[in-house]
C-alpha cells in the first residue's frame, strides 16, 4: 500500500489519492466479512493502480473477502472482477462475465 512514509503525517496534510490508500488499508485492517470499493483507485496514478490490483486480488482470493467492486474504469473490472452487474438510471442493465459484457 505504500503508507508508511504517510504514518507520522498529519492526516489533513495528505492528497486525495494519500487519504485513499490509508482508508483502503484501514479497512482491510478492520477483518472485513465483506468489501464495498466504491472507484477506490480514482485518485491513484497508474503505477499505485498497478501495484494495488494484485493486492486486491490476493485479499479476495487467499483471504476469501468478496469485494463489490464499483468503478466506471473496463480496466479495472477486467483484471478484479469474476462477474460484472451493469446499471444506468440505478438499474441492472446487464449481468454477466467481464469478457461478454465489456467486448
Amino acid at each position: 500500500m505504500e503508507i508508511e512514509s504517510l504514518l507520522e503525517r498529519n492526516v489533513t496534510k495528505l492528497s486525495g489519492g494519500e487519504q485513499q490508500r490509508v482508508a483502503f488499508a484501514r479497512a482491510i485492517l478492520s477483518a472485513p466479512r465483506l468489501l464495498l470499493l466504491d472507484e477506490p483507485m480514482s485518485s491513484l496514478d497508474s503505477r499505485l493502480k498497478q501495484r494495488l490490483v494484485p493486492f486486491l486480488l490476493r485479499i479476495r482470493d487467499e483471504f476469501h473477502i468478496p469485494l463489490i467492486y464499483v468503478t466506471h474504469d473496463a480496466g479495472e473490472i477486467t483484471c478484479l472482477c469474476e462477474e460484472v452487474l451493469l446499471m444506468k438510471d440505478g438499474k441492472i442493465t446487464g449481468r454477466g462475465l467481464p469478457s461478454e459484457l465489456l467486448a
